[in-house]
């Protein structure tokens, strides 16, 4: 730290100066004695010193060293009014006032990185490594309820690694900040998470993105120089992240990435000139783990890792807030009914009108954002972002009524992110299941359903019978519904058609749409 009195009427001084010169230093909150080991040196200090008696305003800062003032373990500043001497006992009686580095020091230049200095400098109050390590396991598990959308979402592993390298660099004149820099270079971070979300929403349904805060974590690479010069606390805000559109339902999908950081990645900030920002090579390094869906229609899935290094620095009182955001893994599932009456609604080869397609994607995206503390932001910086195809998309086919069978088909995936195919569990069967063969409806009774069918009568009123299409079906009430089994009409929080729904135990169930 470079500290500087330009003004006509102020000065400065470091006690170190007169290192070997002294044999009694006294100090207290408003005064500060002086003795001299001779003659030479008491005139030596007179001539340095007696400019501050000349007039009533001027006045000079003494900065003590560490043990100086006997006991003082770091460097205290005093500002000085007026000096007597005691010329025969070599003895200067300095009228001084102790104070904080904020109020007394108002023109400075202040270095913190890991540049080491060089060896002629006397060593400072602060020597270390300015890097901040990212080592933290953040392994949960938690049930989600948020209107519509219920369900659990796990992590598991879930784990960040590895170090950012900074440099921070303050300039103010006058107590008004003329430079503010900021440099970074992360130094093998990664983040790895693997994620499990298994729920249902209610058809139609559309919920706001949802964050789960799972973690506040203060990361070791915090910096303070004592009598208030710097404090600078690094910390790890971790939140998970969900966004469920117009799910039927019920859905499952596990999947995982690994995101790493290239080393040679940097970023260099002017805080208050936007326009001389640097950075490059923040584009990450994904290994994608295979995706495993199930899902009755839901038009959009998406699940984030969201991690967030939070850098509050505070240096001679004024504060700045600082913070890399980076929302990676970033996974979508992005779906659409189609509806095709020549059939190959899957592709050219099949006999199906109806199916839903998914697009699986992952992504990323980090920024750079800068305010002060609890207030605005005045610096936004997007470092990279990119949305990419996990695998080539999937179906999921739906017959009409006239249709015999129901097979999903699926477009082979890349060999690294292949789609699961296994059997669903009994509460949340997807779209890809054939009716049972044991219980093949009779021709005139027929529906057709994403769910399991069955002809069975029902125990408290006559059967349904299929006049519709597709998912729809029309029974014997003249009542239009929705084709489903007992568990999900339960779920649905919808009203439904008496006998054929709640109470029903045939497995196929028609739900009033209302």
């Amino acid at each position: 730290m470079t500290v500087d009195m330009p003004g006509s009427n102020e000065n400065i001084l470091s006690m170190e100066r007169f290192d070997g010169m002294l044999n009694k230093v006294e100090c207290g909150n408003n005064s500060m004695t002086l003795g001299f080991v001779d003659d030479e040196t008491f005139k030596y200090a007179q001539q340095v010193w007696d400019w501050v008696n000349g007039f009533d305003n001027r006045t000079f800062v003494m900065f003590t060293g560490r043990g100086d003032c006997s006991n003082n373990s770091r460097r205290m500043p005093y500002s000085v009014h007026n000096i007597q001497y005691d010329e025969v006992a070599n003895v200067a009686y300095l009228n001084a006032t102790a104070g904080k580095w904020k109020d007394l020091v108002h023109t400075y230049k202040l270095h913190v990185g890991s540049v080491e200095m060089p060896s002629n400098v006397h060593s400072r109050d602060l020597s270390k490594d300015t890097s901040i390590n990212l080592n933290a396991d953040l392994r949960f598990g938690v049930g989600i309820s948020s209107g519509p959308v219920f369900g659990d979402f796990s992590c598991n592993p879930c784990k960040t690694s590895g170090k950012l390298k900074f440099e921070f660099d303050v300039e103010t004149e006058l107590f008004i900040p003329t430079g503010l820099k900021f440099k970074t270079r992360p130094q093998g971070v990664k983040a790895e998470a693997g994620i499990r979300l298994r729920g249902g929403a209610k058809i139609g349904s559309t919920v706001p993105v949802t964050r789960i805060p799972i973690a506040e974590v203060p990361l070791p690479g915090g910096i303070s120089i004592p009598g208030d010069i710097l404090s600078l606390g690094p910390v790890l805000d971790v939140e998970f992240g969900i966004d469920v559109s117009g799910a039927e339902l019920a859905f499952e999908l596990a999947t995982g990435a690994t995101v790493t950081l290239p080393n040679d990645a940097i970023l260099e900030v002017d805080l208050l000139d936007p326009s001389n920002n640097k950075f490059s090579g923040w584009k990450p390094d994904v290994q994608m783990k295979p995706l495993d869906l199930q899902a009755r229609i839901s038009t959009k899935i998406t699940a984030f890792f969201l991690w967030a290094i939070q850098l509050e620095a505070e240096v001679l009182g004024q504060g700045v807030e600082t913070g890399l955001e980076f929302r990676a893994p970033n996974f979508e599932l992005s779906g659409q009914v189609v509806a095709s009456k020549n059939g190959h609604a899957c592709n050219e080869n099949d006999n199906n009108h109806f199916a839903f397609r998914v697009v699986p994607t992952y992504g990323y995206s980090f920024k750079f954002t800068v305010g002060k503390i609890r207030g605005k932001t005045p610096v936004d910086i997007s470092l990279a972002h990119g949305s990419f195809p996990i695998a080539e998309p999937f179906c999921f086919p739906f017959d009409e009524a006239s249709s015999t069978t129901t097979k999903p088909t699926t477009k082979a995936p890349s060999a690294t992110t292949k789609p699961a195919t296994k059997a669903p569990s009994a509460t949340t069967k997807p779209a890809t299941e054939a009716p049972s063969a044991t219980k093949k409806p009779a021709k005139s009774d027929k529906v057709t359903t994403r769910d399991k069918a069955s002809s069975t009568s029902p125990t408290s009123a006559s059967p349904p019978t299929s006049t519709g299409s597709g998912n729809n079906c029309t029974i014997q009430s003249g009542q239009k519904g929705v084709c489903m089994d007992r568990t999900a009409c339960k779920d649905s929080g919808k009203g439904a058609t008496p006998g054929f729904c709640l109470d029903d135990p045939v497995e196929v169930q028609v739900r009033t749409i209302v």
